[in-house]
């Protein structure tokens, strides 16, 4: 515990009284002026892990204590309560920023336009570009963090027997504004799909051996190839197709050999958006004064939850890879030979014909004779499907602890009332039955008031006299008359 070093001249005075009258009965003289003499402490406590400031005093004075609060109140500490036994004189703006302050006294004086700025602050913004995007084929983009959410206000409390310039006092209990969530990242576009090389399938060997078939069929006058004739699609583990068709068409054979390329894999997912933080929540006010006069609404109180941050942006869907290239070969015995893909990279697709098309490959199902001839274009990417082309997005379920607002420490009421009732007893039974000072404590505080007054054009400066007004004329003559009576009876007594 620890207290202001500074006596003054008055306080010298004090001290000799109670020195020079040590000896005396006068212990009801005594004690009033030990605890008039009393100097205002400044204790930091800790309320399970939580520090707090607690400031005790008989009659303080808010600009004389504030630097010695500035100098004790750590970023860690978030709750100030201020303690005086008589009188408190608010004359001092203060900033304490999403700290709950509570103030305790007998009476309480205003004695000007005073503001309380107990807000929290806003969060910053710390994301000016997206999350990362995919790098590698497919790889999804990371998601975007969630923005910070507003700092909570402190709450404010004010218990006093009764209060002077309550419509002087202001407010501010505003929550901070949340910071914005991250954008998503992209996601990379997908792996290209394989196909073969023609000159690797369509070998010497491909050729020796449809030219053997071929001549088999004249031979046989075609009894070979109607008994060979095959239609068969073989998929690969990799997505690719191999298809063969060889139909015997009088004393010809036609035959078509194709290799479809596999697709091209997915992109990768955008990154899910970062949500916004949420904004800080808005300081409470508990008003308890004694006499009834002072209402809530004298006061003048801006308090509101804070913005919250914009949520961030999903990251965009990677595109699908590049179609396989696919390869074929038409052959007929009696006709030309047509090679498809062989030069560059193109979707083959079969397209029903005439039989008296040109490029028309006879295709036998039993009995039955179709015609086709191969097309070719260029490969490309498939297109997203409409559920491809959604991004994912967060949910409030999936935000992280920081995106949520925490609002500041309720104020424990019942104990810091309990602790008001005690102040208030013990300050009522010594005003009524040891000074007789109850009538003119009213014309103190009117002396305070008459004190503090301003001209509006001109910035305050506290004065040095507030000793004066703590310890008035009036108080001293009721002391020395109580000191001279004692000492005239114990004169008769001789």
């Amino acid at each position: 515990m620890t207290h202001d070093g500074n006596v003054e001249t008055l306080h010298h005075h004090f001290n000799n009284l109670v020195q020079n009258f040590s000896s005396t009965d006068n212990e009801s003289v005594i004690n009033l002026i030990k605890d008039m003499f009393k100097v205002t402490t400044f204790e930091t406590i800790l309320d399970g892990t939580k520090p707090m400031l607690k400031v005790k005093g008989y009659k303080i004075v808010l600009s004389e204590i504030y630097n010695s609060i500035i100098v004790r109140r750590s970023s860690k500490i978030k709750h100030i309560e201020i303690n005086a036994k008589s009188v408190l004189v608010i004359d001092q703006n203060l900033h304490f920023r999403a700290t709950n302050l509570i103030l305790t006294a007998n009476t309480v004086v205003i004695v000007k336009s005073i503001e309380f700025n107990l807000s929290g602050k806003n969060a910053v913004e710390e994301f000016r570009s997206k999350a990362k995007s995919g790098k590698m084929l497919g790889e999804k983009g990371s998601n975007g963090d969630d923005g910070i959410a507003g700092e909570s206000s402190g709450h404010f409390a004010l218990f006093a027997k009764s209060v002077e310039g309550l419509q002087n006092l202001k407010l501010i209990l505003n929550g901070g504004n949340g910071s914005s969530g991250q954008n998503g990242g992209d996601g990379a576009d997908g792996e290209n799909g394989i196909g073969k090389d023609f000159d690797e399938v369509f070998n010497s060997t491909h050729t020796h051996l449809t030219r053997l078939k071929s001549a088999g069929h004249i031979l046989t006058l075609g009894a070979l190839s109607r008994v060979l004739s095959k239609k068969e699609a073989l998929k690969s583990y990799d997505g690719r197709v191999e298809m063969k068709c060889d139909s015997s068409y009088y004393l010809s054979i036609h035959k078509l050999d194709m290799y479809v390329g596999s697709d091209g894999k997915p992109g990768g997912k955008g990154g899910k958006n970062g949500i916004g933080g949420d904004g800080g929540k808005k300081g409470n006010i508990v008003l308890e004064i004694d006499d009834g006069k002072n209402k809530i609404e004298e006061i003048t109180v801006e308090a509101k939850d804070g913005v919250k941050g914009r949520d961030g942006i999903s990251g965009i869907n990677g595109q699908n890879g590049i179609e396989g290239r696919d390869i074929a070969l038409a052959n007929k015995t009696w006709g030309s030979r047509r090679e498809f893909g062989k030069f560059q990279n193109s979707k083959l697709e079969i397209q029903e014909c005439t039989s008296d098309d040109e490029e028309a490959i006879c295709v036998k199902d039993g009995s039955k004779e179709e015609y086709f001839k191969v097309i070719s274009r260029p490969c490309a990417r498939t297109s997203l499907t409409e559920y491809q082309k959604q991004s994912e997005q967060k949910s409030d379920a999936e935000r992280s602890g920081k995106a949520i607002a925490v609002e500041s420490e309720a104020i424990d009421i019942e104990a810091l009332s309990k602790n008001y009732q005690q102040i208030v007893t013990s300050e009522t039974v010594t005003t009524e039955e040891e000074y007789e000072f109850g009538a003119e404590e009213g014309e103190e505080v009117n002396r305070i008031l008459e004190h503090w007054t301003f001209d509006e054009r001109e910035e305050y400066i506290p004065k040095r006299q507030y000793n004066a007004i703590l310890y008035p004329e009036k108080m001293l003559s009721i002391l020395w008359r109580k000191i001279a009576t004692k000492n005239k009876e114990k004169t008769i007594a001789l």
